[in-house]
């Protein structure tokens, strides 16, 4: 069973706190990437942390595609070691075991690829819960996630403006979401005026979620 969007969410938020809590059973960090891993009543739980370094946002704007003979095209910050993080993730899980992706932001967008990546490797994946994601790859992968994950929800927030990006280019950069995203119920207010990314902040998530 699915540990819900309510548990999503504050597993994506909880990546964005101290590592050294104790909280995680694994904590990786693969030249710059950091996902977190925590197993609840059986369930293998991978949560790639979204943007909180300056390195991050670099990964963000490398929206050069590149191409993964296993998913196709994706942005090329997003896919930055993905198979190092996948090589970590096949080593603590076994056959038959429920794996589920969560993933905020950056996160989000890593969680869709690492799905997809699994799903072609005929690994099961169980649930994919997205919040603020924004576009990470083709149709190739979008048709991989939809076809192979049975459980999927994206979220957006009213008036976060990352998941529009990066803004498609019709044929030249034919970006797309993995998981068409819905909207929460009530525009959730943003928590400083002043911030570009105000709607887009985790927190703001967590609210919109508990109201699933």
């Amino acid at each position: 069973m699915s540990a819900g969007t309510l548990t999503a969410a504050n597993l994506c938020a909880a990546m964005y706190q101290d590592k050294s809590d104790g909280y995680w059973d694994h904590w990786w960090e693969k030249d710059g990437v950091t996902v977190g891993h925590k197993v609840l009543d059986g369930v293998h739980h991978f949560v790639p942390r979204g943007s909180k370094a300056l390195r991050d946002w670099v990964r963000d704007i490398a929206a050069a595609p590149v191409y993964r003979a296993d998913v196709g095209f994706i942005h090329g910050g997003f896919g930055f070691a993905a198979d190092e993080v996948i090589g970590e993730i096949l080593g603590v899980v076994r056959t038959g075991d429920a794996i589920e992706f969560y993933g905020h932001s950056l996160g989000a967008a890593e969680a869709s690829i690492y799905a997809g990546i699994l799903a072609v490797r005929q690994v099961p994946v169980s649930a994919v819960y997205l919040f603020g994601c924004p576009r990470p790859g083709y149709e190739q992968l979008q048709t991989i996630v939809n076809k192979w994950v049975p459980t999927k929800e994206s979220w957006r927030n009213a008036g976060d403006p990352v998941p529009l990006l990066p803004a498609p280019i019709p044929i030249v950069l034919p970006y797309c979401w993995a998981i068409q995203p819905g909207m929460f119920n009530e525009p959730y207010a943003p928590s400083d005026a002043d911030d570009l990314f105000r709607s887009h902040h985790i927190n703001l998530y967590q609210t919109g979620a508990a109201d699933v």
